[in-house]
């Protein structure tokens, strides 16, 4: 695994969460059986990856995305590291487990808002889970406040020719559109991301936590907000995986979130906890 590509660095801060609340609540040398965990919307697998490297033998995690290509890169990579683990193409709702209330957690790194309809997914959720179990979200807010900061940032590095994004047209509209209003310029980069999505509404922050509440009930849902996010959007626009890009990631997360806890920027970033009871 190198530690140095800015794919598995952007999960660090989430694959630190993830680690505080398991250790503190599920995994613990009094387990004698494997957590089963379930990734939706895994991506290439790089998140995948550090859960599984992280948890060594204590997890079996199935990791499911919609997307061959992603599945298809992951296996690649991955080779013999799979081991017992198991990327498959799917979405969640045609997604078949062996049994029901098969998962002890169920995360979706930034996914749960790409998997509509939002009260039938999250119904799947609880009835996937088991007692106790825990559905774990990472979400951004989609409040946007710093685009300017965002902005700034990534104009100096496509000047600097360290964005090499594999959608080189949407990227130059967004960096040629500096005159027009920063909500304006993120749209143009948040709403045209190369998922396929039928053209459906993407739910709101609102909208998930409505429906989370309603089924796991209010008192077992936590929220940890104001978290940074924006840093994502570098790697998402092709910022280099090399060393002087994971140098320049590292740094610009660092730069976000002393801004988010000096009171200048608002943290887009959001994860939701709630637990079956």
């Amino acid at each position: 695994m190198d530690s140095n590509s800015v794919h598995l660095l952007e999960q660090q801060l989430f694959l630190t969460f993830i680690k505080g609340l398991l250790d503190s609540k599920h995994v613990s040398s009094t387990h004698t059986e494997k957590l089963q965990v379930l990734e939706v919307g895994c991506g290439h697998a790089y998140f995948f990856e550090l859960l599984t490297s992280q948890f060594s033998n204590r997890l079996s995690v199935t990791g499911i995305d919609r997307h061959k290509e992603g599945i298809d890169a992951g296996e690649k990579r991955l080779g013999t590291r799979l081991g017992d683990h198991r990327l498959i193409q799917s979405s969640f709702l045609d997604f078949e487990p062996q049994q029901k209330e098969a998962y002890d957690v169920i995360i979706f790194t930034k996914s749960l808002h790409h998997c509509p309809p939002l009260d039938v997914t999250i119904e799947r959720v609880y009835n996937l889970l088991k007692p106790h179990g825990l559905l774990i979200a990472e979400e951004i807010a989609r409040i946007p406040t710093g685009e300017t900061w965002l902005f700034d940032r990534m104009e100096i590095l496509y000047a600097a020719d360290l964005l090499k994004s594999n959608r080189p047209h949407q990227l130059e509209q967004v960096i040629k559109s500096s005159d027009k209003p920063p909500m304006e310029r993120w749209a143009m980069l948040f709403g045209h991301h190369g998922h396929d999505h039928q053209h459906e509404p993407l739910a709101t922050m609102e909208d998930i936590l409505i429906s989370i509440n309603a089924k796991f009930g209010a008192s077992n849902v936590r929220q940890h907000g104001n978290l940074p996010f924006y840093y994502h959007f570098f790697a998402f626009a092709g910022l280099t995986d090399t060393p002087l890009g994971a140098n320049i990631l590292t740094t610009l997360i660092a730069q976000e979130d002393k801004a988010i806890r000096d009171g200048k920027l608002t943290g887009q970033g959001i994860i939701v906890v709630a637990e079956k009871l």
